[in-house]
């Protein structure tokens, strides 16, 4: 998800919200937003000023749909302050946290189909072998390390 995003490939279609979001924000949060609004909204987001303390969230990328837009917006406010004077800053910093928040995680179901096309997307070549923060998702264990591993060796 983080290198279709990085490369353009997942698009920046917006993904409406039958029923939008209030978010209630610090007035710094707020600001961060506005300065951001350009990138947010290009990437996929639509957030209105809904009062002086609120916005609304009417829509979130749609590659990130199905996630939660109130902790995802949170979680990309949270990380503003820390993607300044990063190589990417402040864009690089939103794909991580919207592929993050779109991504299956642990016990989520799955059918075989979508284990399939996630396992064939993984080694096709075509992405890097890791998560956006750089921890590897692919390991390659050696019939010595099983050997090692039930102390057969």
């Amino acid at each position: 998800l983080y290198d279709r995003l990085t490369s353009g490939r997942a698009g920046s279609e917006t993904q409406a919200r039958i029923f939008p979001v209030e978010l209630e924000l610090a007035l710094e949060d707020r600001e961060a937003l506005k300065r951001h609004e350009g990138l947010l909204a290009e990437i996929g987001f639509d957030i209105d000023a809904f009062s002086e303390e609120s916005v609304v969230v009417r829509g979130v990328p749609a590659i990130a749909g199905g996630s939660d837009p109130r902790g995802l917006l949170l979680d990309i406010i949270d990380s503003v302050q820390d993607a300044y004077g990063r190589p990417g800053g402040f864009r690089d910093a939103v794909h991580k946290k919207i592929a993050c928040h779109a991504a299956r995680r642990a016990g989520d179901l799955l059918s075989a189909e979508e284990m399939r096309a996630i396992v064939d997307a993984a080694l096709s070549g075509a992405y890097e072998l890791r998560c956006p923060h750089g921890r590897p998702y692919l390991y390659s264990i050696t019939k010595n390390d099983l050997e090692k591993m039930f102390k057969r060796s």
